[in-house]
C-alpha cells in the first residue's frame, strides 16, 4: 500500500498538468478566442480552481496528521499528565521514548480548554456522599440520560460495579447514553463544590484515582478517557487509532488514503474535505465546457431518437471539435471530469456529512455499534462529539465565515481533537457517560 502512493501522486500530477493544458489550449479556444476576454476569464478560473485543488492537495499530503510523534501529540499527552488526565509516569516515559525535555511550555489554547474544564469538575463532583446516581428518561432527542444526585439506584450500582471491573479497579460514576465521560483524576480528591447545568468532562467520585490505562476497545472507552496503545507503548488520546498502514497512532483518524500517501486526521482533515470540494467543482466545469462538443461528436453518425434528443438540447454539427487533438481532449476531459467528479462528489458529500455530525469514518461504525447496544436497552444513543450543525462545522474548519473558511490557509486546527465547548446548559441534554461502550443504564 505504501509502494503505491509516489505512484498515485505522480499520477495526480500527471492528469492536473494535461487537463490544464488541454482546457487552455483546445477546449477552452472552442468557444472563446484564444487569449481574448472570455479567455481570460475562463482562464483566471481554471488557475483559481487549480491553486485551491492543488493547495489542499499538497498539504494534505505533506501534513502530518496527528501521529503519536508529532508536537501536537506530545502537548495534548503532557496536558494530560498536568491535568491528572494519566500519570506523570506515562508522560515521562513518552518523552524519554521520544527524546522530548521532561517540562513542557503549556500552551494557551490548552490552558482555555483547562479553564472551561474546571468549572465542569465542579459541577459533577459529589460534595458529600462522594458517589453519583443514574436516572434514565425516555423519548426525545436526550432519550437515556443521565441526571446527578445524592443517592445511586440499584442498576446504576451494578452499572457503576461494572466499569470499576473494566478500568482495573478505578471507582466511578456511571450514567447513561451519548454523553461526557467521567474522567478519574490522580488528584487525592476531587473538588468539593457543586453546581448545575453545563456538560461535564470532569473528575468522579471523591477520592477516586485512575489505576491505569484502559487497554481494551476503543468502543468501551468513555469518549474523553485516555487509554493505552499496544502497537506504539505509550497513551492513547480520545478519538486516536492505529493505522497499520502507516504505524503510527493518529488522532482522529478517517482513513489511510493511497491517493494521499498519508493518513487523514486531526492536521489535515481540513485539507481533505477542501480537496474534495474543489474537484468535485473542477469535474463540474470540465463536464459543462465539454459536453456539448461530446454529445456533437456522439451525433455525428445517430440518427433516429439520439439524434432528436440532442438536438432538443441545443447540440449542432458547430460544437464538433475539428482537429483530431481537440476531439481527443475533449472525448478524454468528458470521460475523466464525469466518472471522477461522480466519485468525489459522492465522497465529498460523505466526508460533508461526517463533519457536520461530529464523527470520523471510524466513529460512524463504532456509533451504529453503540446505537444498536442502545435500541437494546430501549435508549437513544447521541454521539458525545456531535455539538449540532454549526460548532461541529467550526471544530473542523473555525470561526470564519464558511466562504472564508474553506479559501487556502495553513491555520492549525481550531482546538483539541475533541470538542471543548460544555455544551448546552440542560445537563441531560447529551447524557453523563463513563464509557462509550456501557453506559445504558
Amino acid at each position: 500500500m505504501l509502494a503505491l502512493g509516489p505512484l498515485l501522486i505522480v499520477t495526480v500530477f500527471v492528469l492536473v498538468s494535461s487537463e490544464t493544458y488541454w482546457a487552455l489550449k483546445y477546449l477552452v479556444p472552442a468557444f472563446a478566442p484564444c487569449c481574448g476576454p472570455r479567455w481570460g476569464l475562463h482562464a483566471a478560473w481554471i488557475a483559481f480552481l487549480l491553486f485551491n485543488g492543488m493547495f489542499n492537495y499538497l498539504s494534505c499530503v505533506l501534513t502530518d496528521p496527528g501521529t503519536h510523534t508529532s508536537e501536537v501529540y506530545a502537548d495534548l499527552v503532557y496536558e494530560a499528565s498536568q491535568r491528572g488526565d494519566i500519570a506523570p509516569s506515562e508522560w515521562e516515559e513518552y518523552a524519554q521514548r521520544h527524546g522530548l525535555p521532561a517540562k513542557r511550555k503549556r500552551l494557551v489554547r490548552w490552558h482555555r480548554f483547562d479553564t472551561r474544564d474546571a468549572s465542569a469538575d465542579g459541577i459533577m463532583s459529589s460534595s458529600s456522599s462522594g458517589g453519583m446516581n443514574a436516572t434514565t428518561t425516555s423519548g426525545g432527542s436526550s432519550g437515556g440520560v443521565a441526571s446527578g444526585g445524592p443517592s445511586s439506584s440499584a442498576s446504576a450500582s451494578s452499572e457503576t460495579h461494572h466499569h470499576h471491573h473494566q478500568n482495573g479497579g478505578a471507582t466511578t460514576s456511571s450514567g447513561t447514553m451519548g454523553g461526557s465521560q467521567h474522567r478519574v483524576r490522580h488528584a487525592a480528591a476531587a473538588p468539593s463544590s457543586s453546581s448545575s447545568g453545563g456538560r461535564h468532562r470532569a473528575a468522579a467520585a471523591s477520592g477516586a484515582r485512575r489505576a491505569g490505562p484502559h487497554r481494551g476497545s476503543w468502543i468501551d472507552r468513555g469518549p474523553y478517557e485516555w487509554g493505552f496503545c499496544r502497537y506504539t507503548h505509550g497513551p492513547k488520546a480520545p478519538r486516536a487509532h492505529f493505522d497499520h498502514v502507516t504505524k503510527k497512532l493518529v488522532l482522529n483518524m478517517d482513513h489511510y488514503c493511497p491517493w494521499m500517501f498519508n493518513v487523514v486526521g486531526y492536521a489535515n482533515y481540513r485539507y481533505f474535505v477542501l480537496f474534495l470540494v474543489w474537484v468535485a467543482l473542477a469535474c463540474l466545469y470540465g463536464v459543462a465546457i465539454t459536453a456539448f462538443p461530446f454529445l456533437a461528436m456522439a451525433n455525428g453518425g445517430a440518427t433516429g431518437t439520439a439524434h432528436t434528443l440532442t438536438s432538443l438540447v441545443g447540440v449542432t454539427r458547430a460544437h464538433r471539435p475539428t482537429s483530431k487533438h481537440a476531439r481527443s481532449a475533449v472525448m478524454f476531459t468528458f470521460v475523466l471530469a464525469l466518472s471522477v467528479g461522480i466519485a468525489v462528489a459522492i465522497l465529498g458529500g460523505w466526508h460533508v456529512f461526517l463533519t457536520l455530525t461530529g464523527q470520523t469514518t471510524i466513529e460512524f461504525y463504532g456509533n451504529h455499534t453503540l446505537r444498536q447496544r442502545a435500541k437494546q436497552r430501549g435508549l437513544v444513543f447521541r454521539n458525545p462529539y456531535d455539538r449540532g450543525l454549526v460548532q461541529n462545522w467550526r471544530h473542523v474548519f473555525g470561526p470564519r465565515h464558511p466562504l472564508l473558511a474553506i479559501l487556502p490557509s495553513r491555520r492549525p486546527p481550531p482546538g483539541l481533537p475533541w470538542p471543548d465547548d460544555d455544551g448546552p446548559d440542560d445537563p441531560t441534554a447529551a447524557g453523563n457517560s463513563k464509557r462509550i461502550g456501557d453506559d445504558m443504564v
